[in-house]
């Protein structure tokens, strides 16, 4: 391969660890399932695990681990997101 396809393929590897680098996870908390109406930004994080870990905590401390659900967007702008997950 030429020396210009391979500056080529490390940038693009670059580019693609600086957008995982960047990416951000906020978690939404529902304290009532059947009431998706009410709910609560509970923060940004690096990661899904840190979403999803910190949504159940919360869950838990506010005792809605039963009645409650969750949610954790990936780069969200307002209330719309690239992606959501569990």
């Amino acid at each position: 391969m030429s020396k210009k396809i391979w500056i080529a393929i490390v940038i693009i590897f670059a580019l693609l660890a600086l957008k995982k680098c960047t990416d951000r996870w906020t978690g939404i908390i529902y304290p009532e399932k059947s009431n998706l109406a009410n709910f609560k930004n509970i923060g940004e994080f690096k990661s899904l695990e840190q979403c999803r870990n910190e949504s159940i905590s919360v869950l838990h401390k506010i005792a809605a681990q039963y009645i409650g659900d969750f949610e954790c967007g990936l780069n969200c702008k307002g209330l719309v997101c690239e992606e959501t997950s569990k």
